[in-house]
Parts: C-alpha cells; sequence; structure tokens
C-alpha cells in the first residue's frame, strides 16, 4: 500500500522504470547512441542499441559489445552474468550504464 503514495524514486528504479517501459519486440533505437567504450574520455554517438524481448544488445564500434537483461520487475543486469552492471539516471532522462570499462547512455524509453 505505501507502494502507491508516490514516494521519489531512486536513480536506480528510474533507470529500470525507463527500460522496462521499451518494446519488447527486436528493433535498433535511434540507432546510434552515445558511449565512451574502455579508454575513451569522451562520450560520443558511436554505439548502437538494439533490444529483443527482455534483452538489450549495446555494440562498440570495435565489435565488441554487451548484452543486458531487463527482468519483469525493471532489475538491470548483466545478460551474461560475467559483470556487474551499474546503472544511474541522468538529469536528461537518459540512463547510463557502465559494464566492463565501457560505458553507455541509453535513450529514455519512448
Amino acid at each position: 500500500m505505501l507502494a502507491a503514495c508516490g514516494q521519489a524514486k531512486t536513480g536506480q528504479e528510474q533507470a529500470n522504470q525507463a527500460l522496462s517501459a521499451q518494446p519488447a519486440t527486436a528493433s535498433a533505437i535511434g540507432n546510434a547512441i552515445a558511449c565512451a567504450p574502455q579508454g575513451a574520455t569522451d562520450f560520443t554517438r558511436a554505439c548502437t542499441l538494439e533490444r529483443t524481448g527482455d534483452t538489450v544488445i549495446v555494440r562498440n564500434p570495435d565489435g565488441g559489445f554487451h548484452r543486458l537483461l531487463v527482468a519483469g520487475d525493471g532489475n538491470v543486469t548483466a545478460a551474461d552474468g560475467a559483470e556487474a552492471a551499474q546503472v544511474t539516471a541522468r538529469t536528461s532522462g537518459e540512463i547510463e550504464v557502465a559494464i566492463g570499462g565501457d560505458r553507455y547512455r541509453l535513450p529514455p524509453s519512448s
């Protein structure tokens, strides 16, 4: 009952909600997304994002990629479980995911 009181959401909860609200069909979302692959100091729109069901795949320009699993409750984890994903909500509505030295800025759900 307390959950219905409209309490403020944490950054992780906001990020989880944004990802879980995306469509469940395979699609490229805006093609290029901002990313900072391992070793990069700045973000550039050089990575791509696609979603199939509850799996989000972010692809680096060098061919590397990370698969993220979005659980029914909106929890975001690495789909293969090899490395933990750190998820942070940004004020622009984007969420930032850091995993394995790579950082991605995912767009808000549409």
